[in-house]
C-alpha cells in the first residue's frame, strides 16, 4: 500500500543519510516528489535475493529490518538508512533478502525519474 507523504515527514527520514545531506535543496525536492510510504509488515519480505527488480530503492523511515546476505552475512537497517541502490545503479540482482522486523514505512525512490546536476536516472 503507497501512500502520499508530506515534505516535512519525508525530510526527517533521510536527514540523517549522509548522501541525503550532499544533495542541494533542488535535488531534494526532486526525490520528494518521487517518494511515497510503503508499509511493510513484520515478517514481510521486501525483496527477495537475486531478484532483478532494479526499479526501486529506499530510505528507511521508521522500523527496522534486516538483510540476509547470499555470503551468510546478516545486517540490520534502520531510520535514515538507504538500500537496493546498488541494484539501480548497476542493474545487478538483488545481493540478499531484506526482511521487515517490525511493522514500518520506507521512503520509495522510482530513479528513471530522477534528474541530478542535469543528467537522466543515474
Amino acid at each position: 500500500m503507497a501512500i502520499t507523504l508530506n515534505f516535512s515527514e519525508f525530510h526527517s527520514a533521510c536527514s540523517e543519510n549522509r548522501i541525503y545531506q550532499a544533495f542541494n535543496d533542488d535535488e531534494r525536492w526532486s526525490l520528494y516528489k518521487l517518494a511515497f510510504k510503503k508499509y511493510f509488515k513484520k515478517g514481510s519480505v521486501v525483496f527477495y535475493s537475486s531478484e532483478r527488480n532494479n526499479a526501486e530503492f529506499y530510505i528507511v523511515e521508521n522500523g527496522e529490518l534486516e538483510l540476509n546476505l547470499n555470503s551468510g552475512k546478516e545486517k540490520l537497517y534502520r531510520r535514515g538508512d538507504l538500500f537496493g541502490e546498488i541494484s539501480v545503479i548497476n542493474g545487478s540482482a538483488r545481493m540478499g533478502t531484506m526482511t521487515a522486523l517490525y511493522s514500518k514505512r520506507l521512503g520509495m525512490r522510482k530513479p528513471n525519474d530522477l534528474k541530478f546536476g542535469g543528467n537522466e536516472g543515474f
